[in-house]
């Protein structure tokens, strides 16, 4: 399951970089907006100051039409210097008033206009409610420098008002002082700060003492954020920057902190008092990655190629259903229809190599179970098969008996026909027939011939092949297949040469000659009383000794392995092991892989014990490294 596997991870890997780019294009985009926002606030409170001060040029230009009016200076002749002014001065400024200020453009008219001497009286006025018979204005600087021939304009705080005052003189002569001044005042209202926002794309507020005195923002603009200046507004009088250059620095609005606003000072008097105004801008920003969903308008979506995203999401459903057929559904399918042919009796085991890694453990864990409930029923257990039942005979590599001594002739074979096997060398250890010419056979050494010592008292029955009167039967071998000579030795390699025939043939004796099976050749087809027949593996698999060539020093440290598990097995066969030595049998290994190395150019000789007919065997395989 490594491709799904790998699937997964791709896709989780995807999932976790997608979720860390949209986490960072929401964080720059905040701080893209922050910073353009703060950049435009400022564009916008310099466009509301330059708008304001228009405004006041404005307000001069129209009033110039109170300036040169006949009756407004009929009525200033005729109460300077007088005291008190006369009514008909008053009636006459009035009248003078009225018609300026039908003469005045709609966007510039005033919310009240004044006329006044030279002293600083009111001598006329209209729009005012709040004046009476002794107000005047000349205590103002604006006024005053208006009498004195000067353009003004300012910003005055009157009754918790905010109000745009214009002052212009009023001349009858060249190079006499001005006979009085016309004054224009203009309230800071909420139609004014509407249509001061329309002309600058500003949202603007007015404060004085704290308070908020009117507003105006752009269609959209969420009034709430107005709102969240009353706390700002409180911080001003301690604001150094406010105090000493009029304006202050970007500040955040609210507690998401989605709007700021830069606070100014107003020109002039009311300036001088703490008065001032207030550009708002709204900041949209995204808490989230899902508000480039809720953000996007039409515009936005007729940018998304809907076919790669269609190609990209196709591609990965194919994909990933490719990668659950080939590793799930495809060796799931397997696995069921070997499960049908199991039930059906077809197979009497899973085939592995047909399954994938995944399902073959679980296929040989049920193989193992198959056989483990077979042996407990008492049926034959399957074994794994040697290299021989699977490739057949190996020219290159045969595999000799390790112990396969040549049958006498019959002027010496016993009665009952066994061999000698058990004769002794010149030195003591077992003769080891020597490889003949023509074949794999291995010649008697001189010790066969040697006289027989008392046979010993009669013993248990022996296992299967192992009584007397079957000693001369003699099964057909069949010349086609190769053959493998080995032997069972009896009782003790020390005391065979003195054991009497029948003795030897009751424990089992090989059959003679050592078979090579590359070269074909076929032993004799004599054997022991049980009969040559295929090897089977002696309570469980053979056991495999792989033998070197011994040092000087000793014996290859193997040798011991086969000794001990050669006595094992024999013990197990039920055969007798008295006076079996490790010294004669050291001997007899040492001869048979001197021999086998010597006609094989082999470097090593490997020995293995297993069980042939009911009795423990010997085997030795050259090896080429």
């Amino acid at each position: 399951m490594i491709l799904s596997r790998i699937w997964y991870v791709v896709l989780a890997v995807v999932a976790a970089v997608s979720f860390y780019l949209v986490s960072l294009a929401v964080g720059q985009y905040n701080r893209q907006v922050s910073s353009a926002s703060d950049e435009e606030l400022k564009g916008d409170t310099q466009v509301v100051n330059w708008a304001l001060q228009i405004d006041a040029r404005r307000r001069l230009d129209s009033l110039i039409l109170g300036s040169v009016d006949e009756s407004v200076k009929k009525a200033l002749k005729a109460a300077n210097g007088k005291e008190p002014v006369p009514a008909p001065s008053r009636d006459e400024g009035k009248k003078g008033l009225l018609a300026v200020s039908e003469k005045l453009p709609v966007d510039y008219k005033f919310d009240a206009l004044f006329v006044v001497d030279r002293e600083g009286r009111v001598i006329a006025q209209t729009g005012f409610d709040g004046a009476t018979s002794d107000f005047e204005l000349g205590g103002y600087p604006a006024v005053f420098d208006g009498l004195h021939g000067f353009l003004r304009d300012d910003t005055w705080v009157l009754d918790n008002r905010i109000v745009r005052v214009v002052v212009r003189p009023v001349e009858d002569e060249v190079g006499q002082p001005p006979l009085g001044a016309v004054v224009g005042f203009k309230n800071v209202d909420t139609d004014f700060c509407r249509d001061l926002a329309k002309r600058t794309r500003a949202n603007v507020a007015f404060f004085t003492n704290g308070n908020r005195v009117a507003q105006g923002a752009q269609e959209g603009f969420g009034a709430g954020a107005f709102d969240d200046l009353s706390g700002e507004l409180s911080r001003l009088a301690t604001d150094d920057a406010f105090k000493t250059s009029g304006r202050t620095d970007v500040r955040p609005l609210g507690p998401k902190k989605d709007a700021s606003a830069i606070f100014s000072r107003l020109p002039g008097d009311a300036g001088e008092g703490g008065a001032g105004y207030a550009v708002v801008r709204q900041k949209v920003l995204m808490s989230s990655f899902t508000g480039f969903l809720s953000n996007a308008d039409d515009s936005d979506k007729k940018n998304v190629s809907y076919i790669a995203i269609g190609s990209i999401l196709l591609f990965g459903i194919v994909l990933g259903i490719l990668f659950s057929f080939l590793e799930h559904s495809r060796p799931m399918g397997e696995l069921k229809r070997q499960g049908e042919r199991l039930r059906r009796g077809e197979i009497d085991a899973l085939q592995l190599p047909r399954l994938s890694s995944g399902f073959r453990a679980i296929a040989q864990n049920v193989n193992f179970g198959i056989e483990r409930i077979v042996e407990k029923g008492g049926g034959a257990v399957r074994k794994p098969a040697d290299l021989e039942s699977i490739l057949g005979p190996v020219p290159a590599q045969p595999q000799m008996s390790a112990f396969s001594f040549p049958m006498p002739e019959p002027s010496t074979m016993g009665p009952l026909g066994a061999s000698a096997i058990g004769a002794m060398g010149g030195n003591g250890a077992p003769g080891f027939p020597q490889p003949a010419p023509g074949g794999a056979q291995m010649m008697p050494s001189p010790a066969a011939s040697a006289p027989r010592m008392a046979p010993p008292p009669p013993k248990a029955p022996s296992p299967v092949g192992s009584s007397p009167q079957m000693g001369n039967i003699k099964p057909p071998v069949p010349k086609s297949a190769p053959q493998f000579a080995d032997l069972a030795p009896g009782p003790s390699l020390e005391s065979l040469s003195a054991e009497p025939e029948e003795e030897q043939t009751r424990v089992g004796a090989a059959p003679p000659g050592l078979l090579d099976a590359a070269a074909g050749s076929t032993p004799p087809p004599a054997g022991p009383p049980g009969g040559l027949g295929m090897a089977t593996p002696a309570a469980g698999f053979p056991v495999t000794r792989d033998v070197k060539p011994a040092s000087a020093t000793g014996d290859p440290p193997e040798w011991k392995g086969v000794f001990e598990e050669f006595v094992k097995t024999k013990r197990q066969c039920g055969e007798p092991v008295d006076g079996l030595t490790y010294e004669k049998f050291r001997g007899t290994l040492s001869k048979n892989r001197d021999a086998l190395m010597q006609r094989h150019n082999c470097t090593r000789v490997k020995f293995t014990v297993y069980v042939k007919d009911g009795r423990a065997s010997l085997k030795a395989t050259p090896v080429r490294d």
